[in-house]
């Protein structure tokens, strides 16, 4: 999983016979959190082979990244370069730089291997993210979770408003594999971003 916050999709994945889970985000703090909720989930996941957290910055993978930092940052996971079955993230699209997720994916998904992304539709950098995966040669299908909105905050001179959004399913594949299976339709509750990715992993398989 990437951009884990809580890390519940993993969790999910791990409690539903996935054999080797890596939940990732780019904050070391949430990493640590991460942690705390495997050992709190342990039972559920005792199936699990590997269940692991890790911190995982998308911009390490980006086109030009040469940084010393991007590089250590992409020699801790060279063990995952080539092997991951199954991406997923739950909103994990919030800004232009998630665009990154693009090559992330470029570096980690396995011959045959999928992503797929839960997110609301209205979500910013959401268009640079699209782009980036064209871009990429990478393919992907979307569509919307039939019956499922998301009901959220958005502060908008100096008041809340309530905006409704339509959650969507993004499906990515590499160009040249089989079509991409649509998602189960009205998979997902409102409200709930991570239980509607949760949800999802009902087709989705194992992750790595």
């Amino acid at each position: 999983e990437v951009g884990a916050g809580l890390g519940l999709a993993g969790l999910a994945a791990a409690a539903s016979g996935a054999s080797h889970v890596h939940i990732t985000d780019f904050d070391s703090a949430v990493v640590a959190n991460i942690e705390r909720n495997i050992e709190a989930n342990s039972e559920e996941c005792a199936e699990a082979t590997v269940l692991e957290a890790r911190l995982l910055d998308f911009r390490w993978y980006d086109k030009g990244a040469s940084s010393q930092s991007s590089q250590q940052g992409r020699a801790r996971h060279k063990d995952l370069v080539g092997q991951v079955d199954l991406v997923i993230g739950s909103e994990c699209v919030y800004y232009e730089g998630c665009s990154a997720i693009a090559a992330t994916l470029l570096a980690m998904l396995a011959p045959g291997g999928r992503a797929i992304f839960m997110m609301a539709s209205t979500r910013a950098g959401l268009k640079a993210f699209c782009d980036a995966i064209d871009e990429a040669g990478l393919v992907s299908d979307t569509q919307p979770v039939d019956g499922c909105l998301i009901e959220r905050a958005r502060e908008s001179r100096e008041e809340l408003a309530v905006v409704n959004d339509t959650l969507v399913v993004f499906h990515v594949a590499r160009s040249k594999e089989p079509p991409l299976e649509p998602p189960p339709r009205g998979a997902g509750e409102p409200n709930g971003s991570g239980a509607a990715a949760a949800a999802a992993l009902g087709t989705a398989g194992a992750v790595s």
